[in-house]
């Protein structure tokens, strides 16, 4: 990876902090890409910069602000991003939520929907061209197991949140449409030599897994001992992203460095390119590169 310019979104926590971590032990040029204020049980950006700089001396290591839940925070992003860098040789799309009230984000998508769907597909789109100019370039997204239990609902051109909602019903909609995404713009992209593949990280505890607080806080913080650490969930992301195995792969889905045929649903190729055509409206893009 020495030399290679990398983007890992919501790279200041969890998983997306370790991948960045093992990056730039790899001696790539990283660009972490997440809010400038901490959420939660998050450090500040600055503060996790310099951690990872004093466990990497000489780490390149970088910081531009991005907000998934909002469109412009995106296009600012992407626009900066490229008047910066010449190249872009991985888009690891990391960042996610799962929010179990149902909210909206500023553009008035459903937050889940928006932030873990809608704000990647955007990113992507508005990157594919620094990507595909650049030789054996990847994307990896950051998808779930729990897309198998996933079902979109179309209304109007647009996708339309599952009554009565629920935050894990939301959540793995917005993973199955990162399994359709995935596969749409590995087909598009055939021909080039920009690959995309998107994985399963296992579970992990990190702070997508709100708090509840009382009785239900206490069973999730019981449930949290027995996932796995955020280390272990980012090796199959940093493999995606650094293995030559998997330089000349694409629109597969894996878990634990090991390509995974997604559930039957997730292989429903009508779905998958409605979604590819609501969500160029949704997000307001003109065209795209594909």
């Amino acid at each position: 990876m020495l030399n290679k310019t990398v983007i890992v979104t919501g790279g200041n926590s969890g998983i997306g902090k370790e991948s960045v971590l093992a990056l730039c032990k790899m001696g790539a040029n990283v660009v972490i890409a997440c809010r400038e204020t901490a959420y939660g049980n998050e450090k500040p950006v600055a503060e996790v910069i310099g951690e990872i700089e004093r466990l990497v001396p000489g780490a390149q290591l970088s910081f531009l602000p991005l907000d998934l839940a909002s469109l412009a925070s995106i296009r600012n992003f992407a626009a900066l991003f490229t008047k910066r860098h010449a190249q872009l040789d991985v888009l690891l799309n990391n960042a996610g939520v799962l929010s179990m009230e149902r909210k909206q984000t500023r553009d008035g998508f459903e937050l889940t929907m928006g932030t873990n769907h809608l704000g990647p597909f955007l990113l992507t789109n508005l990157l594919l061209e620094h990507l595909v100019s650049t030789p054996n370039s990847r994307i990896v997204n950051v998808a779930s197991k729990a897309h198998s239990n996933g079902k979109l609902v179309f209304a109007n051109n647009t996708i339309e949140t599952r009554w009565p909602y629920t935050g894990l019903s939301a959540y793995a909609d917005s993973k199955l449409a990162n399994i359709y995404f995935t596969q749409e713009l590995a087909e598009r992209l055939a021909g080039t030599d920009t690959t995309v593949n998107a994985l399963h990280p296992g579970g992990v505890a990190t702070n997508i897994w709100p708090d509840p607080g009382g009785i239900m806080g206490i069973i999730k913080r019981r449930m949290i001992k027995n996932l796995n650490a955020p280390e272990k969930g980012a090796r199959t992301s940093v493999y995606l992203c650094s293995s030559p195995e998997t330089q000349n792969v694409s629109g597969k889905y894996f878990h634990k460095n090991k390509p995974l045929l997604p559930s039957s649903r997730a292989r429903d190729k009508s779905i998958q390119k409605k979604l590819w055509q609501v969500s160029v409206v949704a997000t307001g893009l003109e065209s795209t590169l594909f």
